[in-house]
């Protein structure tokens, strides 16, 4: 299969709404999906680096997350007249913005996605150890889409 045909197939999986994502559904060209860390990931991954099976949870979760918990709006007012040249302002303002998404409870629906997924996760784990003949430690990690 032609590496145009293998991402247009995925294409056809992966949906711009989904919550989470397979490494072997998306590539480093989905950084608007996975953030560029699970798109790099997944880049490797698919290249049958020595990398573990692992699913990431969308930038579009994490807007959903932002605008269900009125996050969004609450980021912005701490964002705005924000002096970008002072390193000490710029510091005390992620610190806030940190503490109030992790202050946030995960909205039910998405806490169902992850815990489906990371029960799924031992399976693909054990058969990919199996074909690969080692093993996976588990390596979970939050990103935000500003990263990118």
């Amino acid at each position: 299969m032609q590496a145009e045909e293998k991402e247009a197939d995925v294409q056809k999986i992966v949906s711009k709404e989904s919550n989470i994502v397979w490494l072997p559904e998306i590539s480093k060209k989905d950084i608007k999906i996975a953030g560029g860390k699970g798109a790099n990931l997944a880049e490797m991954y698919n290249l049958d680096l020595n990398v573990p099976p692992a699913f990431i949870v969308t930038t579009n979760a994490f807007n959903n997350f932002m605008k269900s918990t009125g996050l969004n709006k609450k980021v912005l007012s701490l964002l705005d007249g924000l002096n970008i040249e002072n390193t000490k302002e710029l510091e005390i303002t992620a610190a806030k913005i940190r503490e109030e998404i992790t202050n946030q409870k995960v909205p039910e629906e998405l806490q169902e996605e992850i815990i489906e997924a990371y029960s799924s996760l031992t399976f693909r784990s054990l058969c990919a150890a199996r074909n690969h003949q080692r093993s996976f430690p588990y390596a979970p990690w939050m990103s935000l889409p500003a990263e990118t």
